[in-house]
């Protein structure tokens, strides 16, 4: 796993985690619902937006390795 992948994954639980307190503290009654939908509306945000870039991450790591396989095959019948 690259350096940016771990740093995203660390990202996506942290937001996942803000998210949850967040619930807590509308639920509590610490915050009106506007704001905890503006709130909850920008987590969710990120959390997609970090989803896609471990998704297009991932996707790239198994191409390379895809090609690499290839690659080696091609040279053993060289």
């Amino acid at each position: 796993m690259s350096r940016s992948q771990e740093a995203l994954r660390k990202e996506l639980l942290l937001i996942k985690s803000r998210a949850s307190k967040l619930t807590d503290i509308y639920v509590d009654g610490a915050i009106d619902q506007e704001s905890y939908k503006v709130k909850l509306a920008e987590y969710k945000t990120r959390e997609c937006e970090i989803t896609q870039e471990l998704s297009t991450l991932d996707n790239d790591a198994e191409n390379s390795l895809v090609t690499m396989e290839l690659v080696l095959e091609l040279t053993r019948k060289a």
